[in-house]
């Protein structure tokens, strides 16, 4: 996957990079890139879901698994409305 320099935070801690990072994608040269409209979405899940519980964790938590691409989300045998790639 190929960013811009630097790479852009979608929240407060969470970079574009780690939101879109995926082995699979990486292994299997899957482009996992989201459009303009998803990166808008993943900034209110990151906003409204991950900053609170990094604050309740006290930042112990990493980013697993955020976004997939509809390729990857084929090839992970993800479901056709998996809101990983909404």
């Amino acid at each position: 996957m190929i960013l811009p320099k630097p790479i852009p935070m979608i929240s407060a801690h969470v970079s574009l990079a780690d939101a879109c990072a995926s082995q699979t994608a990486e292994r299997e040269g899957i482009a996992n890139v989201p459009r303009a409209e998803d990166i808008a979405r993943m900034k209110i899940v990151a906003a409204e879901c991950y900053e609170p519980l990094w604050r309740s964790a006290g930042g112990a938590i990493r980013i697993s698994s955020f976004y997939r691409s509809p390729a990857l989300n084929a090839k992970v045998g993800g479901s056709k409305t998996s809101q990983h790639m909404l």
